[in-house]
């Protein structure tokens, strides 16, 4: 158990520092799920420094700076040692920690290349990320897929996994298949049709949240999250999918994290794209990446009579407030500019009904990833834990 680790997409993310990805065929037989025990209990999370913050979910212990902001790990990074220098120290600061810091529990201070202290966490430095305007946002969750929030996931049974959809992450089975529970906790007869219990072997046992329960029909071993048995449904066609979520009105996806919050302005609608961020007119919200060759090739197409022809940029209300992963941003004349994950947000001038993308790679030069793009419904930082 420890920090998020790098996992598999399933779905397509354009920017924000994630690549696109193939989705795997699922396996034709969700039957077939893999039989699987506890792991291990993790290493507790014990004393920490007093700059080191923490919170407990469902997953486990997330780490904060003593005022709430989100910590970060890099996959590039070696053990007590940073390989963010230079400019990305701009974006990801380290946690600094005191010339005379000691060790603490599983913290650790050392010394970076520019004679700097920093913390790291059973020998991963954490960083900031500039991006975060309030305690509790995730920007930097799966940036160019190395960087992670630094969290040390519960106890779970082997090859059990967190897998992001569009309602948020799931309990999945190792073939990434969305977990499902129903309020009574009853599938026997016809019900089995649709829904294939979650075996659990002979060795398994109850841990944590975690527990064994045998059905009555058949006498085999199903595996129960928080008292709720778990079904796999035979109607999802690939990992990632939660067509069984509330079907019947009785079933209901095993959700562990649920997605980031959206402002109340914000809406999800269709498009060939398939599901967008709109306003709540149904207009396409679009961004430009920060990217330097794209700003550098948005500026070189399309100046600002372009921007002011095309574009209208999404100002908030007076009394607006940062909501999740979305921020608010200055502008010249004093009002502020709504932004995702970082980055600001306009409308095309042109989309006059929801699901509209006309504005979509507008002043890109044809590159796939390069102009205004629309954002994407995406599933929950697209990461499998």
């Amino acid at each position: 158990m420890g920090f998020v680790v790098d996992g598999d997409f399933e779905t397509g993310q354009r920017d924000f520092g994630v690549n696109r990805r193939r989705v795997f065929r699922a396996a034709r037989a969700i039957a077939a799920i893999f039989a699987i025990g506890i792991a291990p209990l993790g290493v507790v999370a014990g004393e920490v420094p007093s700059a080191i913050g923490s919170f407990e979910s469902d997953m486990g212990t997330h780490y904060t700076t003593a005022d709430g902001f989100t910590l970060y790990v890099y996959d590039n990074d070696n053990a007590l040692a940073s390989v963010c220098e230079g400019g990305c120290t701009g974006r990801w600061p380290p946690l600094a920690a005191p010339g005379d810091a000691e060790p603490t529990g599983e913290w650790t201070p050392f010394t970076r290349s520019d004679g700097a202290r920093q913390w790291a966490f059973r020998g991963r430095p954490v960083y900031r990320n500039e991006d975060d305007r309030k305690p509790g946002a995730t920007v930097g969750d799966g940036v160019q897929n190395v960087w992670h929030v630094a969290i040390d996931l519960k106890p779970r049974p082997p090859g059990m996994l967190y897998t992001g959809t569009v309602l948020g992450r799931v309990i999945t089975g190792p073939n990434r298949m969305s977990l499902y529970t129903k309020a009574d906790n009853t599938c026997t007869g016809d019900c089995l049709r649709d829904w294939v219990p979650f075996a659990a072997p002979w060795s398994a046992r109850d841990a944590g949240d975690w527990s064994v329960v045998t059905r009555s029909d058949d006498g085999t071993r199903q595996w129960a999250w928080k008292g709720k048995w778990l079904f796999a449904y035979r109607g999802d066609p690939k990992p990632g999918e939660t067509r069984g979520h509330r079907v019947g009105g009785v079933w209901q996806a095993a959700l562990i994290q649920p997605t980031p919050e959206l402002p109340p302005w914000v809406t999800v609608v269709p498009s060939d794209y398939g599901p967008i961020f709109a306003n709540d007119q149904g207009k396409t919200l679009y961004y430009v990446s920060d990217d330097m060759l794209d700003k550098i090739a948005v500026e070189g197409m399309c100046d600002d009579a372009c921007k002011a022809e095309h574009w209208t940029i999404v100002v908030a209300a007076p009394d607006a407030v940062p909501v999740g992963n979305w921020s608010l941003e200055p502008l010249p004349d004093g009002r502020k500019q709504w932004a995702y994950r970082g980055r600001r947000l306009s409308t095309f001038n042109r989309d006059s009904a929801p699901g509209e993308i006309y504005g979509d790679r507008f002043a890109g030069g044809g590159g796939f990833n390069s102009g205004w793009l629309v954002i994407p419904q995406l599933t929950l930082r697209e990461e499998t834990l």
